[in-house]
């Protein structure tokens, strides 16, 4: 099944909730969380915003931390057309894990180390974790 190693957590509006809640659902994925406070569970794979979201109130810090991938909704449909074969998942990436990916990348650059986990962003359907070192 498409999702079956998904476990998401979906910051979006009410109205969209119940539609992407069972596309995962279908899919074989689990929707842990789809209403605020969101909070970072263990095993969380990926949180879904909308475009414009304010994102004020969702710890999204945490979540890109944890290795979450922090993705636009519009990565749903596109994987289900494109598969793991889809064009960079950077490109689905909201705009704090796109500057986390680009200082991540930016530090290894320079030789300097992290402690913190990072996301392969590599074309599965599941964020990798590894530590950079």
């Amino acid at each position: 099944k498409a999702f079956s190693t998904w476990r998401v957590v979906l910051c979006i509006s009410s109205s969209k909730i119940r539609s992407f809640k069972g596309i995962i659902e279908v899919g074989g994925g689990c929707v842990i969380q789809d209403k605020p406070p969101y909070s970072v569970q263990s095993g969380t794979t990926h949180a879904f915003f909308e475009s414009n979201q304010s994102l004020s109130d969702i710890p999204v810090g945490a979540l890109i931390e944890a290795g979450v991938y922090c993705l636009k909704l519009e990565y749903i449909p596109e994987y289900l057309i494109h598969g793991d074969n889809q064009s960079k998942l950077e490109n689905f990436l909201i705009e704090p894990a796109k500057k986390s990916l680009q200082h991540m990348t930016s530090s290894s650059k320079n030789g300097t180390t992290s402690n913190k986990r990072s996301i392969d962003t590599s074309l599965t359907g599941t964020p990798s974790k590894r530590s950079k070192t």
